[in-house]
This record gives structure tokens, sequence and C-alpha cells, in this order.
């Protein structure tokens, strides 16, 4: 199929034609339009004129794109961001949340355990690089940071109370 992509960046307008198949999906599409335009995917809006926006995981086909439409292209904010970043997010907060869930075992039995592990374990919540992600993902991830280190505090402090009690 045979799509027209116009779109405006800077000074000027832009128009582009992209001979795709009705089985690619809008991502390959946008791979097309970035080939082209040198607009980085995760920063590449495609929209039906006037319309709604495409989806990358759907086929042109699935979505309703005929041959020779037309289609808005803009350039905006990271439109994709690699869901590499959000579940890079989550395996920090989970690895933390498994390493929290250890100490705090070791505290059930009774077991005297080294505020430096708290301390690591603050450290890491607080390096948990969140810029990269958008901002729906931030708030996402957020929380459950949060959650993470009231409930490090709070071990910390069982920690110093027991530590108080051995001695």
């Amino acid at each position: 199929m045979q799509l027209l992509v116009v779109g405006s960046r800077g000074s000027g307008s832009e128009r582009h034609v992209v001979n795709v198949a009705g089985t690619a999906t809008g991502a390959q599409l946008k791979l097309k339009v970035s080939t082209l335009t040198g607009v980085p995917t995760n920063k590449l809006l495609i929209f039906f004129v006037g319309g709604a926006e495409l989806k990358d995981e759907a086929t042109l086909g699935e979505q309703g794109v005929q041959n020779r439409e037309r289609l808005e292209m803009r350039v905006g904010r990271e439109a994709a961001l690699p869901s590499s970043a959000l579940a890079a997010a989550h395996a920090s907060l989970s690895e933390i949340g498994t390493a929290l869930a250890a100490l705090e075992a070791e505290l059930s039995e009774q077991q005297p355990v080294h505020q430096e592990h708290f301390t690591r374990l603050l450290e890491r919540l607080d390096a948990l690089d969140l810029q990269g992600l958008q901002q729906e993902d931030r708030a996402a991830v957020r929380p459950k940071r949060k959650a993470l280190v009231l409930q490090t505090e709070q071990a910390s402090e069982r920690a110093k109370c027991l530590q108080e009690t051995i001695r």
C-alpha cells in the first residue's frame, strides 16, 4: 500500500510517500518514516488526518488504514519510550524488595542486621533513575519506590531496637 505522510517541522512542511504492506505495524511505518525524515521513532507520532494516533503494535490493516491514505506526522516528546527503561526500573525495585525481604526475615528470627545494609538499600532507591521515564510511568514507579523507602526505614528501626535489646 502507498501512503502519503505529511507534517511540519520547523519552518516548513514535509510530504513523504511511503510504500508498506497492509500487514505492517504502526511501529514498522514509523521506522520507514524515521528513515526518510531522520526523526527518531520515539519522537515520531503518526495520526489519521484529524483523528486518532496509530498504534505501534497493531497492523495498518487492523487500524483501518487504506491504500493511498494521507496520514499526519507530528514530532513531539518521546512518544514511545523503550520499555527497557521501565522494565529496568521495575527490575531494580524488585531486586531491592527481595533484598529487603531477606533482611526482614533475619530480623523476624531475632538475628541482628547491621545498619549498613539498610543504608545501601536506601542509596539504591535514591539512585533509581526516573528521568528517562514518561510521566505516567514515573507516576507508577514513584509510589512503589516510596513504599520501599518507608519499609526499609521501618526495618532499620526494628534492627536498631533489636541491637539495643541484645546489648
